[in-house]
């Protein structure tokens, strides 16, 4: 029906995409303040935020593969691939 269930506040600049984690615990969000982070949706706060990256610049989407362990992240000029840990296991990270 529309509802907000949860409001996860932290970047400084607009948020340009938001994905679900593939057990759906997790949230991970990118912005134009060129930040990545990860939100745990039970908890409402960041997991992990400040993700070192090669290149923030000009940020635009994000997807994590259907088992989490790895994720993809699109720029304006390149597609990083990183190995992550969304499946819920252990505690989620994203590490470039």
């Amino acid at each position: 029906n529309g509802t907000v269930i949860k409001k996860l506040e932290g970047h400084t600049g607009g948020v340009i995409s938001a994905a679900f984690s593939p057990c759906g615990e997790y949230v991970v969000s990118n912005s134009e303040d060129s930040s990545v982070v990860v939100w745990d949706l039970e908890a409402g706060g960041p997991v992990q935020k400040d993700i070192p990256s090669p290149s923030l610049l000009g940020n635009r989407s994000f997807v994590s593969s259907p088992d989490g362990h790895v994720v993809a992240y699109s720029s304006d000029r390149a597609v990083l691939v990183a190995k992550g840990n969304l499946n819920c296991d252990e505690p989620a990270r994203i590490v470039w």
